[in-house]
């Protein structure tokens, strides 16, 4: 493991998989990327730019990068700003992404992986309800002191939930309407932004005109599309984040009730009780 100004890294077994974990101040990098990797920050905000499009990271969100973009990176706080990045090695990505395709006859034949799977710079994209397998295991690694070999293991197990996740969003990508795809991948940003803005609203009363003007959409037509990309209403969504912050503050150890209905952005105590129990009963 090498540890320079607040970087640390650690390589696996073959060493074309790595991490690299950060604490800074102040950094700034641009270049360009020759594996995949996922970019997910745990305090602070790093300022991503790839491709041209600008991504503020925030604690515990992710993003991801394939070969070939171009990116970014600025860190200017007063603060440490902490965060870790995975590096993955494209053959590994690509094998994996056929293996989801390829029949056992011909894994059993000497063949070549293609590339067949490319990142969009989509942020924490939720496929079931609000977590993903790959959210689950950056978050979990934060608590994960790894081994040279227990890394390699990790590794190959995030390369798979990468893929998967990304599959999962080419997927969704398809429920939108029968357009063009740069106009899907736009529509499919703006929801994004939307639902970008209800997280970053979980304390406050927010309407629908604010979560689609956020989106740059109608009302109606941000709500159709996030029902379509999520399976829930923007408001249920919004609900249930708050629950899951809830939950999350008690395993904290945080035992206020009222602290906790505060920072969910809950007024009434007894409201408030009423749905976190019905929450948790059925969790």
């Amino acid at each position: 493991m090498n540890e320079l100004y607040g970087i640390r890294k650690q390589e696996d077994v073959s060493g074309s998989n790595f991490v690299i974990q950060s604490s800074l101040r102040r950094f700034a990098r641009k270049s360009v990327a020759d594996n995949f990797s996922i970019k997910m920050v745990t305090c602070g905000t790093e300022h991503y730019t790839i491709d041209g499009q600008y991504y503020p990271l925030k604690a515990d969100q992710f993003i991801v990068v394939s070969p070939g973009q171009q990116v970014e990176v600025e860190i200017d706080s007063l603060t440490d700003v902490e965060g870790t990045c995975f590096y993955l090695a494209s053959e590994l990505v690509y094998q994996i992404a056929s293996s989801q395709c390829a029949s056992v006859e011909r894994h059993l034949e000497d063949f070549t992986p293609e590339e067949i799977c490319h990142c969009d710079e989509l942020n924490n994209i939720p496929i079931h309800h609000f977590s993903t397998h790959l959210h689950d295991a950056l978050v979990k690694s934060k608590k994960t002191q790894h081994t040279q070999a227990s890394l390699t293991d990790f590794l190959i197990l995030l390369s798979e939930d990468l893929v998967n996740h990304q599959m999962h969003a080419a997927r969704q990508l398809q429920t939108l309407e029968r357009v063009g795809t740069r106009t899907k991948q736009e529509l499919y940003r703006r929801v994004q932004q939307g639902r970008h803005f209800i997280h970053d609203h979980l304390d406050q009363a927010i309407t629908l005109k604010d979560m689609a003007k956020a989106a740059g959409l109608s009302d109606y037509y941000f709500h159709r599309n996030f029902r379509f990309l999520f399976n829930l209403t923007p408001f249920q969504y919004h609900h249930s984040l708050r629950m899951i912050k809830a939950k999350s503050m008690l395993d904290a150890g945080v035992k206020d009730r009222s602290e906790i209905a505060e920072q969910c952005g809950f007024q009434d105590m007894k409201y408030f009780s009423r749905v976190l129990k019905k929450w948790l009963a059925a969790s």
